[in-house]
């Protein structure tokens, strides 16, 4: 009788062992996965601070654009001014003023042309740049959203 209660708690000890030895094996794995998904963290977290300032630099690149195509078209129209003021002022004068009132209205006709190429430009450009924000914040939000613990909740 010693004997089999001796066997059973010798099967009990090594059924007992093994659990223990599973319970210790399944511990270092999730440990393992735990500081995986920390580093994961951590580099998501350094990626989405790396976009933040990606999308303040392009915010701050549009800005800027805005200025100079403000203070480009400002003096286009100058330009314009100053043209149509000239060719106002030919039209008053004789013959050989005429040709020169010619030239200017040819001068005109290339600056209109180069203003609505420029203006044609610096809209391409603007709505590049708000795309690329616009990109830039759904990645920024996109990281945001991937934060450990977002799955516990």
């Amino acid at each position: 009788k010693q004997d089999r209660e001796i066997t059973s708690l010798n099967a009990d000890l090594t059924h007992q062992t093994q659990v223990a030895e599973a319970a210790a094996h399944r511990r270092r794995e999730l440990c393992e996965e735990a500081e995986a998904a920390r580093q994961e963290a951590s580099d998501l977290g350094r990626k989405a601070k790396t976009e933040q300032l990606r999308a303040m630099m392009l915010r701050e690149a549009f800005e800027q654009e805005q200025i100079r195509v403000g203070a480009s078209l400002g003096r286009a129209e100058a330009f314009v001014k100053d043209l149509v003021m000239a060719t106002d002022d030919t039209r008053r004068v004789e013959a050989e003023e005429q040709a020169i009132a010619r030239e200017c209205t040819a001068a005109l006709s290339e600056l209109s042309a180069a203003r609505a190429r420029d203006e044609a430009t610096a809209e391409a450009r603007l709505a590049h740049l708000a795309w690329e924000l616009g990109e830039a914040q759904r990645a920024a939000a996109t990281q945001r959203g991937r934060r450990p613990g977002a799955d516990a909740e």
